[in-house]
């Protein structure tokens, strides 16, 4: 999920059938040269065909004009250790471990993670490198001069900003999108997802609570009455699945809502979400959905049943365990005015409690309103011998 399509980028082997020998990047080598050639040489989130063969031609228009050079360099032992050196102060700079003894010991570790996060700071343009291809040479200087550890490629670009006024343009117009494919966190961008979402959660509403209701009319069937979770608590199942949808709603609301930016969105929407991410997210949307119900199953299932001789208490919502209580089982039930929450206040919610003989108390409160135990449950358990109090009055 990690790597957003394809990615183009050169390396320059250091000796010829040499598999160990180092690989230096374009900006190892225009480094050595001090070349001031600052157009992109590692180009990331290539999305089709056609950009991917702008992206060929423009990096081998740029390796072509400098491939006399680039010989010459590697074929001169001394501008051979010019391009090493720089190549090993840049790595230093960020990991001080790396060590070298001669042109052929490699740390391929360091090496790997070096790479990796050039490909990250120049490849997917951030900071003041993505200013620079946006054109704001600007703000892309001011960056640059506050940048800490800055590779000798950035400070060169910085000289070079510095000293011109007329910037070529370093990517064409094929793959100018490149420059927006890390900031498809646009506000418009966002604010299409966020479209996408809220339709969604009230298409998802009624399917879950649907789901819902039908558990609760299975789990209640054979029973004189159920009391039990309340249908509220449906809102999570139901704003997992509509996240996980509004992914694959995105592009229809992008193309609805921004019609005259929509091509730019969705490039930059390419860029982010690869075909394996979209594999991803099609797998989570499953494993989301069977998840949400077999946890609004256990939720259901977490309640008291009143049959004709007695109860089952199945409470515990992670518990396959369930406690069967003859009616006779009840010693007592009291009302229970206010209670005291977390922080030790007193709080005016009541509720009746069933006290069993073996001491154990079952507070109605957690299952039902005051109201429904008053009109429901107390008139049922009445009819079953059990001893109710009078109705009670929360003023009193």
């Amino acid at each position: 999920m990690s790597e957003v399509n394809s990615v183009l980028e050169c390396k320059v082997m250091a000796e010829k059938n040499n598999p160990e020998a180092l690989r230096y990047s374009l900006m190892d080598v225009f480094n050595a040269l001090e070349l001031d050639d600052f157009r992109c040489v590692i180009i990331p989130s290539i999305v089709n065909e056609a950009a991917m063969a702008a992206a060929f031609q423009w990096l081998g228009e740029i390796v072509g004009d400098h491939l006399p050079a680039i010989e010459a360099l590697l074929a001169d032992e001394d501008w051979h250790y010019r391009i090493y050196a720089c190549f090993t102060a840049d790595v230093q700079r960020f990991f001080p471990d790396y060590m070298h003894s001669g042109y052929d010991v490699v740390d391929q570790k360091n090496l790997d993670l070096y790479y990796g996060w050039l490909r990250g700071r120049f490849g997917f343009a951030q900071g003041a490198y993505m200013r620079y291809l946006a054109g704001n040479h600007l703000r892309a200087r001011k960056m640059l001069a506050r940048t800490k550890k800055a590779l000798l490629y950035e400070r060169r670009l910085l000289a070079w900003l510095e000293a011109n006024t007329q910037i070529p343009a370093p990517l064409p117009p094929m793959l100018s999108g490149q420059v927006n494919g890390s900031k498809s966190a646009d506000a418009r961008y966002l604010l299409a997802l966020l479209a996408s979402w809220i339709p969604i959660v009230a298409l998802c509403l009624p399917f879950w609570l649907g789901v819902f209701y039908l558990l609760r009319a299975i789990a209640a069937r054979g029973q004189l009455l159920l009391i039990g979770p309340d249908p509220f608590e449906t809102f999570m199942p139901v704003l997992v699945t509509a996240i996980a949808l509004s992914f694959f709603a995105r592009r229809f609301v992008i193309r609805l809502l921004f019609r005259k930016r929509a091509a730019e969105l969705l490039e930059s929407d390419s860029m982010m979400f690869s075909r394996g991410v979209q594999r991803f997210m099609k797998g989570f949307l499953y494993v989301m959905y069977i998840s949400c119900f077999f946890g609004l199953l256990l939720y259901v299932n977490s309640n008291i049943a009143f049959s004709e001789a007695g109860f089952t208490d199945s409470r515990g919502m992670f518990s396959a365990q369930s406690e069967y209580h003859p009616y006779t089982d009840i010693d007592r039930i009291y009302y229970r005015p206010d209670r005291v929450n977390g922080f030790g206040d007193t709080i005016p919610f009541d509720s009746y409690v069933l006290v069993l003989r073996d001491g154990k108390e079952i507070d109605l409160y957690e299952l039902c309103e005051t109201s429904y135990a008053v009109e429901k449950v107390l008139p049922l358990l009445e009819d079953k011998g059990v001893s109710v109090p009078a109705k009670q009055n929360k003023n009193d």
